[in-house]
C-alpha cells in the first residue's frame, strides 16, 4: 500500500510488540490452543514462517527461520534463536 508517496508500514506491530507479544502470557489457554492447532500442519526442514513476529509460535513449532515486516518482533525473534 501506497500513501503520500511512502509504503505504509505495520506501525502498531512496531510500536508495541512486546506488549503484543505479552498478551498471550495473559491468554494461555488461547495460546494453547492455537499452538496446538499450528502444529497439526507438517512443514518439512527448513521451515520458514511468514509473520514470524516475535518467533512465539515459531520457536515450539521448531521453525528456524522467518520474515516480518516489523523490526522490533524481529529482533526479539533472532534472539530467540528464529
Amino acid at each position: 500500500m501506497e500513501e503520500g508517496g511512502s509504503r505504509i508500514t505495520f506501525r502498531v506491530f512496531e510500536e508495541r510488540t512486546e506488549e503484543y507479544d505479552s498478551w498471550f502470557d495473559k491468554q494461555e489457554a488461547i495460546y494453547r490452543s492455537e499452538l496446538r492447532l499450528a502444529s497439526t500442519f507438517p512443514c518439512e526442514k527448513p521451515c520458514l514462517e511468514i509473520g514470524v513476529g516475535t518467533g512465539r509460535f515459531a520457536q515450539p513449532l521448531g521453525i528456524e527461520f522467518g520474515i516480518d515486516p516489523s523490526a522490533n518482533a524481529l529482533a526479539i525473534s533472532q534472539g530467540g534463536g528464529i
